[in-house]
């Protein structure tokens, strides 16, 4: 199996960023690109009203840069994208930083479940546009 890397997507209006990222990483590893976006069953895709759109955009985005996307619903967001990972032979896996007032955030909590890939995570400053990465480092 071919080495993947993995961008997750939630509710980030950065989302196109990571993506860009994913594929940047992919390309520079010869590697290839999943986008996954994991949500609980009662949420809505990217958080929009018009999930259609949403999807579209996740697509085209995805598409753009030669990946493939996947959609997950599930109440243990984590666990699910713990098991993609690992099904899809994931190395790497880029997503955006958790919200300050998670006691563990996301991004932690993966590298937890998966101590053998590389987790990168994207801070984005929204006033400055300044991106902050954080690479297996202490991500808490």
């Amino acid at each position: 199996m071919k080495e993947r890397v993995m961008v997750c997507v939630t509710r980030q209006k950065t989302c196109a960023r990571l993506i860009k990222l994913g594929a940047l990483l992919a390309e520079r590893r010869c590697c290839e690109l999943t986008v996954v976006h994991a949500l609980r069953p009662e949420d809505t895709v990217l958080g929009s009203a018009d999930e259609s759109e949403a999807l579209e955009f996740l697509f085209e985005e995805t598409s753009r840069y030669g990946g493939e996307m996947k959609m997950i619903r599930a109440e243990d967001s984590a666990g699910a994208l713990v098991d993609c990972a690992n099904e899809c032979g994931a190395t790497m896996i880029v997503l955006g930083a958790s919200p300050k007032t998670e006691p563990v955030s996301f991004a932690e909590r993966l590298r937890q479940r998966l101590p053998d890939t590389e987790i990168i995570c994207v801070e984005a400053d929204s006033f400055d546009q300044n991106i902050h990465i954080t690479m297996n480092a202490d991500i808490a």
